[in-house]
């Protein structure tokens, strides 16, 4: 499942980074409602990355204990159906 941006922020793990730059000053623009703080999840608009000083895709970053590509625990190896995993190719374990 693909997470959104409240999701990764709400779930306390990992950081967001930019894609071009891999900083971390990176900002998005989100619909709150003003009357309730109701977020919508569909809503981040435009990330921006002040280095770059443009608008940028983000990568979610889950550091040193975690794998990027699905997730998975480094300690655990990749999961199952992950491109790196060891019955795709012959990735790490």
């Amino acid at each position: 499942m693909t997470k959104n941006i409240h999701q990764i922020l709400d779930e306390g793990f990992g950081i967001m980074r930019c894609e071009e730059c891999d900083g971390t000053k990176v900002h998005v623009a989100v619909w709150v409602n003003a009357n309730t703080n109701e977020r919508f999840d569909d809503a981040a608009l435009d990330p921006w990355c002040e280095d770059c000083e443009e608008h940028v895709a983000l990568v979610h970053d889950l550091g040193p204990t975690h794998y990027n590509c699905c997730h998975a625990p480094k300690d655990q190896g990749h999961m199952f159906g992950c491109p790196n995993s060891t019955e795709n190719k012959g990735g790490e374990s």
